[in-house]
């Protein structure tokens, strides 16, 4: 009777597990969504004015983590700019002109949580400003 017992257990178990892999975790999760293009209006940014950059997807978008980096002459460095991800999958970029200070272009990294998994993978995009299907770089020039 005990050794049924454990055999119809291991078998829930199983059974369990196999439900979980395929139900709980997903057969997609570990695929990253694809990221859609994003556009920005308006493309260049004045140094010397407070800016307000709107950027919308080409296509509805996934849930999506959002990076802003000012491109110099050394290391990206994170813009003091609030960061407002709107419904549609648009993000609204707002700060002062005292945020762009060195730099020569605006950099936002837009991707989701699973394929920017840390501060420093949004970095390494800022630095290298290179886009694929699940991170995309929005490069804002600056003028003078």
């Amino acid at each position: 009777m005990r050794r049924v017992a454990l055999a119809v257990l291991a078998v829930l178990l199983l059974a369990l597990a196999g439900a979980y892999v395929f139900y709980g975790r997903g057969a997609s999760a570990d695929v990253d969504p694809r990221v859609p293009e994003y556009t920005a209006a308006p493309a260049t940014l004045k140094a010397s004015a407070p800016f307000e950059v709107l950027m919308r997807p080409s296509s509805p978008a996934p849930k999506i983590v959002v990076y802003a980096f000012g491109i110099g002459d050394r290391e990206p460095n994170p813009l003091d700019a609030p960061i407002e991800l709107l419904p549609d999958g648009g993000v609204r970029l707002t700060g002062s002109s005292r945020s762009l200070t060195g730099a020569r272009e605006a950099r936002i990294v837009i991707g989701t949580a699973s394929s920017i998994h840390r501060f420093d993978d949004a970095l390494a995009r800022a630095k290298s400003g290179s886009s694929d299907a699940s991170i995309r770089v929005v490069t804002l020039a600056i003028e003078r």
